[in-house]
């Protein structure tokens, strides 16, 4: 009976369907990667050359875990925008550093700025090659123009967003730094972020298993996602109003 009214339950739904979306995943609001240590390159990548900024909330937090019994050895939190980069400071091998198999977008109002700041931080970044640049005009994004690397092997490809947008990146799609604050959707920091947010994590999955993730997000979260061809299958899951998780199959091999 229990399995029954699983079934039978509606989730609740997110309709976006005048752009073209309908999905019940509201927000990707971060991504977790854990980080040996905090550098001063970490420094230098995150915040002086990408402009994320510094969250005030994470000495807290391993301050309420410890008084609970727990084990945390640090934490930091970058934000761009209303999302974020979190990183756990100082776990064990094997799980001491992480990186993702694949790519997360990142936003920007101007990439000549950023690559003025990326210089003054000494932060490497490579041009992409026009054949190398995925775009979203759908989304009010530029083609990827720059890929970077952390120093800890987290890959990002920066956008500029198109004149018709601006703001920073929202469920219910670009929303002012301004009235985000004013909304109480805002994150704590001293300043607002040059990152206007991040608009997708690309993650690369076995191949011929594309088809099989997008019935995935239909079945279990009555999500549509779309399949797209490019050198190799891709499923696009739609979230919120501008944001996706994209799982690229691996080629063959």
């Amino acid at each position: 009976a229990a399995a029954r009214r699983v079934q039978e339950a509606k989730l609740p739904e997110l309709t976006l369907r005048a752009k073209g979306r309908t999905t019940t995943l509201v927000s990707l609001e971060h991504l977790n990667v854990n980080v040996p240590s905090w550098t001063p390159d970490n420094e230098a990548f995150w915040f002086e050359g990408l402009g994320f900024v510094q969250d005030p909330r994470p000495a807290q937090i391993c301050a309420t875990v410890r008084a609970g019994g727990g084990r945390m050895n640090g934490l930091m939190w970058a934000n761009a925008g209303i999302q974020q980069v979190h990183m756990p400071l100082g776990e064990d091998p094997p799980y001491a550093s992480q990186s993702p198999a694949g790519v997360m977008g990142v936003a920007y109002a101007d990439l000549q700025q950023l690559r003025a700041s990326l210089k003054l931080a000494k932060v490497a970044c490579r041009e992409l090659p026009q054949d190398e640049r995925s775009s979203l005009q759908a989304v009010g994004l530029g083609p990827a123009e720059l890929e970077l690397t952390s120093p800890t092997g987290v890959r990002l490809w920066a956008h500029q967003v198109t004149d018709k947008v601006g703001g920073w990146i929202s469920p219910h799609g670009w929303i002012k730094a301004s009235d985000a604050t004013s909304q109480g959707v805002g994150l704590p920091s001293e300043c607002a972020s040059v990152c206007l947010g991040i608009p997708y994590i690309r993650l690369l999955c076995p191949a011929g298993s594309a088809a099989g993730v997008q019935r995935f997000y239909r079945s279990i979260f009555g999500t549509e996602a779309e399949l797209r061809a490019s050198s190799t299958m891709e499923c696009w899951v739609p979230i919120g109003a501008s944001q996706y998780l994209i799982y690229e199959e691996a080629s063959p091999g």
